[in-house]
């Protein structure tokens, strides 16, 4: 079964006994046309003006776009291009591995990009699950990184290995760790060779290109000799693993900060890092000195993982479910409460959300709910004396049908205590929950 994992720092394709990159999460668009999509990454800093490189994480967020094309077409034709590179060696049947971050809406648009891009999917797993096969931890946090976001998910290790809490540092992805490596590295061109690279394209996107290439050997070396061709000049700088620690400092600082609020709050025994972050100088090593014990994946394990128990992803029925926990590697036993399929909740969307003894109608205009809210719509004002809620926390609105939560919080929004990753659908009877131990807020829908 091929399996197609889901990170738009580079798409990975594979059926566990074989593994190759598919692509990454950028676009050429002109005209308000996708003109390169599989290539469009080494004309990063060629083009900068029409290259799009968020469309997947809007995707998964339904966040809108300043790009002409909408993120589900850049999505489809994506992988339609992934569809014809593996045209011949695997079949269209596929298994997706999707970050934690995607929602409900985002897993049910993907079933249709997909199905016009060429595939017949067959099963959706969570990335995070699908990567760990063993442990010998009962609780555990798998971090990985997008291009624009951290992703950290944590993971409960007993019969099964069933997906917990996920939390986004926003800002915190490999992009934005590359241009702040670019930047240290073209600083140390100037100051050693009176160059800057990044005065010219061609030698800016040389930067980029090269990049990972040095990020690898600092790994191993203190410092390395960085080779630059320039107008048929031969040039090279010095740079330190140091030196490269420092530019991405605040955002190790945030990744840090929520892997140690994780592990103050739910006594979290190890980190596995995803090999995209295993791969950044220093992470490892700021982890150990807290004390967790650290695993680094290497770049298959989402695909052997998913590829090595697709019979307990992949369903017998026309219905594809979303698997948030899987058995061992080698044990047979199947999840014991399987997910429901997709399509199974046909609860209407809620017409009023009560707080109290009071019930706010729910429209178009956004109800803001928070200890202090802004005032600028219809406010709902929590009173009870519990910890963590901001002043504007999050908002409840009809959209197009549907009732939507869009959290704007520090500390987070909860349904049906799962957290809510961005926005997140509605549907009477559930439960509303913000701050901790929480003030709840029921949804239902009124008859006539």
């Amino acid at each position: 079964m091929l399996v197609i994992e889901l990170n738009d720092s580079g798409l990975l394709a594979g059926d566990g006994a074989e593994c190759r990159m598919v692509g990454a999460g950028y676009a050429l668009v002109e005209n308000g046309q996708t003109l390169v999509v599989d290539s469009a990454r080494g004309q990063a800093r060629l083009r900068p003006r029409e290259l799009t490189n968020r469309f997947w994480r809007e995707f998964a967020t339904g966040t809108s776009s300043p790009s002409p094309v909408a993120p589900a077409d850049l999505v489809c034709a994506q992988l339609g291009d992934i569809r014809k590179h593996l045209e011949g060696v695997f079949d269209e049947n596929v298994i997706f591995a999707v970050p934690g971050f995607f929602g409900r809406d985002a897993l049910g648009m993907l079933m249709g990009v997909a199905r016009e891009a060429g595939f017949a999917v067959r099963g959706l797993v969570d990335s995070a699950v699908a990567a760990t096969t063993s442990t010998g931890r009962a609780s555990l946090l798998h971090l990985d990184l997008h291009l624009h976001v951290g992703v950290l998910t944590e993971i409960a290790a007993g019969d099964l290995f069933r997906r917990g809490e996920v939390q986004v540092a926003e800002g915190s992805g490999l992009a934005g760790l590359e241009q702040s490596w670019v930047s240290t590295i073209a600083e140390a061109f100037v100051r050693q060779t009176r160059f800057d690279p990044l005065h010219q394209a061609a030698s800016e996107q040389a930067l980029f290109e090269g990049l990972w290439t040095w990020i690898e050997a600092l790994g191993q070396l203190r410092e390395i000799q960085v080779p630059l061709e320039v107008d048929g000049r031969n040039l090279s700088a010095t740079v330190t693993r140091a030196q490269l620690i420092h530019a991405v400092e605040p955002h190790y600082e945030r990744l840090m900060r929520l892997v140690e609020a994780a592990r103050a709050a739910r006594g979290i025994e190890a980190v596995i890092l995803a090999h995209r972050a295993a791969l950044l100088p220093g992470l490892s090593d700021r982890l150990l000195d807290t004390g967790v014990d650290v695993q680094a994946l290497d770049a298959a394990a989402v695909l052997e993982g998913a590829a090595a128990r697709s019979e307990h992803i992949v369903s017998g029925s026309d219905s594809v479910r979303f698997v948030t926990a899987l058995p061992r590697l080698g044990d047979s036993a199947a999840p014991t409460a399987p997910p429901a399929p997709l399509e199974e909740d046909r609860r209407p969307p809620p017409t009023h959300l009560i707080q109290g003894s009071v019930a706010w109608t729910i429209d178009a205009s956004p109800l803001e709910i928070g200890v202090s809210p802004s005032g600028e719509h219809r406010s709902v004002v929590v009173r009870d004396k519990v910890e963590g809620v901001s002043r504007r926390h999050c908002l409840v609105y009809r959209n197009d049908g549907a009732v939507l939560v869009q959290d704007e919080s520090r500390y987070g929004t909860w349904v049906n205590d799962r957290r809510v990753s961005g926005t997140a659908e509605l549907r009477a009877g559930d439960v509303l929950r913000v701050g901790s131990p929480g003030s709840r807020m029921l949804l239902v829908a009124a008859r006539d």
